[in-house]
């Protein structure tokens, strides 16, 4: 089972590239242009993809399946369009889709064909869990005294919740798509809660 939440080449990128643009978001949204500002937010980033791959491969560890990270080249535009505008504009936007996950399980050879043991509810489970680390992280950083990053933790998590999966929406399928499909009082508890966590670090 060790294998199932085992971390590649490409898983490592993607996260670095998730977490670089997520960082430039933040820290163009804040308007404020120092050194130290972009570094904060630039651990801000990590800090939010950490939790939400935590989250995710510690149940795929369990239920032996599979998460891999990828870049959504439409999301990070779409991020990076909007944080050029709070740069160049005296209005300050954020939108933050630069990363997706997409998730498998063991084959199984069945009639002559290779089925897929991945289904539905497994889905839900991941993408549940993503959410429910990045709370946790939320959770944490409000315990030591962290505002602006429970602030960052929590915008992140309903950004991740937008149920998005449709062609004409430049993004890939967030985390709130599959939760929706499975469960939309779910989604409506964990969107409503989310909200609740911005406004107690507003």
């Amino acid at each position: 089972m060790a294998e199932e939440a085992a971390i590649d080449t490409s898983d490592v990128k993607n996260f670095l590239i998730g977490s670089a643009v997520t960082g430039v978001a933040f820290s163009a949204f804040t308007g404020v242009f120092t050194f130290e500002n972009l570094a904060f937010y630039m651990l801000a980033g990590i800090t939010v993809m950490t939790l939400r791959e935590a989250g995710q491969r510690t149940v795929a560890h369990w239920m032996e399946s599979y998460v891999n990270l990828k870049v959504s080249r439409e999301g990070a535009t779409v991020t990076l369009a909007a944080a050029v505008f709070s740069v160049v504009s005296d209005f300050s936007l954020l939108l933050m889709f630069p990363i997706y996950s997409d998730f498998s399980g063991e084959r199984y050879e069945q009639w002559g064909k290779s089925i897929d043991a991945m289904w539905m509810k497994r889905q839900y489970w991941l993408s549940s869990a993503g959410i429910i680390g990045l709370w946790t992280g939320w959770a944490g950083a409000m315990a030591l005294s962290l505002p602006q990053m429970a602030q960052a933790i929590a915008a992140f998590t309903l950004f991740q919740l937008m149920p998005f999966d449709y062609e004409k929406i430049p993004t890939d399928p967030l985390d709130g798509a599959t939760i929706l499909r499975w469960s939309g009082f779910s989604w409506l508890l964990m969107t409503g809660l989310t909200i609740v966590m911005i406004a107690l670090t507003m």
